[in-house]
């Protein structure tokens, strides 16, 4: 009987054994499952900050530069989504290149040592000429947010400038070389020999400008620059390349050095926290930051507002059944988010809600309502401009 009990216990204890094996097994797994979900609660506080770092240094960057202008220049222009604009290192200079207008306007202060004519032209061979890197380094409110963004490096994409020229679709090289530069240059001012004038403008005193029409044919250049890019990143996402090109030309006029108070960066506006955020999510698998020079390569701007287009088409815009309507709320939803798209419909912000209300309209019933009671005027053109723009580029 005492043998019979050993052996019974024997036999018992492996199974005893096993099942304290296995209570430690589910601990673990529950302190690594709880682990984890710390482990990306922490990560998404990370990314929290680092867009208030962001949007807090831009601020304050752009304050301090504004005012650094403003000792200078009465009547300063800035970067915005479609112009681009630099200031020599003393301010005495001022180069825009204004892409809605398709000019270049170079402003130089007047000095009694030096020609302000010939001091304007040698900057607009510097301009044609600038590179990607170089225009990165010269732009101190944009250097500021990517020094900022230094010590939060799990969170924030970066990227690299490259030496391409951003004004690269007046040339036939990508990178031309001096001597091609300073012949756009002569070529162009050639056309603008009655476009220079002095204004009262500069550090209370004079100024000269000299006023540079691009060639006309520079937008659809420009579409034809990016448009490998767009077709690469329109295959994959399962978008129209011709929405892609209109919404690029209707956010910032084809400019890679977009820069906008939001704020918003390069050829296709990318919001960081926003577009940005839901785009990153979805591409790499958790949300990232994007730095300034991530977002002004167009490679990766084009990446981004493309799977961002992506989102609005096939997740936000979902419960819209007709293709047409939902084009139209994809494109009012890149401007002005998803939540006043549905708010156009409902008065509310749910999408599913303002679904059924689409879907017993037609599509040219969806169109008229949005460009005529979308909360904000600027959305409502916005829908009409990337509509009418998709048709230029169909044949492109």
């Amino acid at each position: 009987m005492n043998r019979r009990r050993f052996l019974l216990a024997g036999a018992l204890a492996p199974l005893a054994a096993h099942g304290q094996d296995f209570e430690s097994y589910r601990r673990q797994q529950r302190q690594g499952v709880q682990g984890q979900r710390q482990a990306f609660d922490d990560y998404r506080e990370r990314v929290r900050q680092a867009f208030e770092v962001y949007k807090r240094e831009h601020a304050a960057a752009f304050e301090a530069f504004r005012k650094r202008v403003e000792r200078v220049w009465r009547e300063p222009e800035f970067t915005g989504a479609h112009k681009w604009v630099e200031y020599g290192d003393d301010r005495t200079t001022q180069r825009v290149v204004d892409f809605a207008a398709n000019e270049i306007r170079i402003k130089v202060v007047d000095r009694p040592e030096g020609s302000a004519e010939g001091r304007a032209e040698a900057n607009l061979a510097d301009l044609l000429g600038e590179d990607f890197a170089t225009a990165f380094r010269r732009d101190p409110v944009a250097g500021h947010v990517e020094r900022a963004l230094s010590g939060m490096p799990e969170a924030v994409a970066r990227g690299e400038p490259s030496g391409r020229a951003v004004m690269a679709e007046l040339f036939d090289s990508p990178a031309p070389d001096p001597d091609q530069v300073r012949a756009k240059a002569r070529q162009l001012l050639e056309r603008s020999r009655n476009s220079r004038e002095r204004v009262k403008d500069g550090a209370g005193g004079w100024a000269t400008v000299i006023s540079v029409p691009l060639p006309e044919e520079r937008p659809l250049a420009k579409a034809r620059e990016y448009l490998p890019l767009v077709r690469k990143q329109a295959a994959k996402r399962d978008i129209g390349e011709s929405l892609v090109l209109a919404v690029m030309h209707t956010e910032s006029s084809f400019n890679p050095m977009a820069r906008s108070h939001i704020p918003a960066f390069g050829l296709m506006q990318i919001v960081p926290e926003s577009a940005g955020r839901d785009a990153t999510q979805m591409l790499m698998g958790e949300p990232r930051v994007l730095a300034p020079s991530y977002l002004y390569d167009p490679g990766n701007n084009i990446e981004i507002g493309t799977a961002y287009l992506h989102l609005l088409y096939y997740r936000y815009m979902e419960a819209v059944t007709d293709s047409e309507s939902r084009l139209y709320c994809a494109i009012a939803g890149y401007n002005t988010g998803p939540g006043n798209v549905a708010r156009t419909f409902t008065g509310d912000t749910s999408m599913a809600s303002a679904a059924r209300v689409v879907n017993r309209r037609s599509g040219r019933e969806v169109y008229r309502t949005l460009v005529r009671e979308l909360p904000y005027r600027e959305t409502r053109h916005y829908v009409k401009r990337v509509t009418r723009r998709m048709r230029t580029y169909r044949d492109l």
